[in-house]
């Protein structure tokens, strides 16, 4: 009997160890849960840092379109769905973006800020991407709240959320990427260099 009950004791042993782990996973992810819990004034902060960068935004909303907009609307985002999609003769068509100003010219009309609108929207939703993607990854309050305020009070940024080009909303599908990124990799440091060496020897 003694080889069986030496088996049962390596599998008690096992099994023992994957509820451990399992039990780690789960406090650790509670941990990250309640540690991104904020308070009332951090709250504050963010929707105040996204009021702000609506009020430096709206100003451009409804100027005359420069060259680099009136080309994307008259060569792509004028255009049928189809034709956005697969007409890319220059890397001046960001073509969600196009779809999206064609789907605001179909709604609201062919003013400026209507053309301008997908911009404004992704650059106002790239503030709190920010303040979430350094609030995970670097697990700082004070850290997020700065960085949803360089966002917001940043003119190059500015000048993108009323510009009706795709520049605001590849910042902002930047930022979520990192952060899908991070959160793929384990939200380890050390994965950052260890991931490319790993797709350098497939492994």
């Amino acid at each position: 009997l003694s080889p069986f009950v030496g088996v049962g004791k390596r599998r008690l042993g096992w099994t023992s160890d994957v509820v451990t782990d399992y039990s780690s996973v789960i406090n650790e992810t509670s941990f990250r849960r309640h540690s991104l819990m904020e308070p009332k004034w951090h709250t504050g902060l963010l929707m105040l840092a996204v009021v702000i960068g609506a009020v430096l935004r709206v100003p451009g909303m409804g100027d005359a379109l420069n060259h680099d907009e009136v080309y994307t609307w008259e060569a792509f985002a004028s255009q049928s769905f189809a034709t956005i999609a697969t007409h890319y003769p220059v890397p001046n068509n960001h073509v969600f973006h196009s779809m999206l100003v064609r789907l605001a010219s179909l709604a609201f009309g062919q003013s400026e800020a209507a053309l301008r609108s997908p911009a404004f929207i992704s650059g106002l939703l790239a503030i709190p991407a920010v303040w979430v993607m350094v609030r995970v990854v670097l697990q700082s309050a004070t850290g997020a709240a700065v960085a949803a305020w360089i966002m917001a009070l940043a003119p190059v940024h500015i000048r993108y959320s009323a510009s009706a080009r795709g520049y605001s909303m590849m910042i902002l599908l930047s930022v979520l990427a990192l952060l899908c990124l991070w959160q793929a990799m384990g939200g380890h440091a050390r994965s950052w260099i260890a991931s490319p060496s790993r797709l350098w020897w497939g492994g």
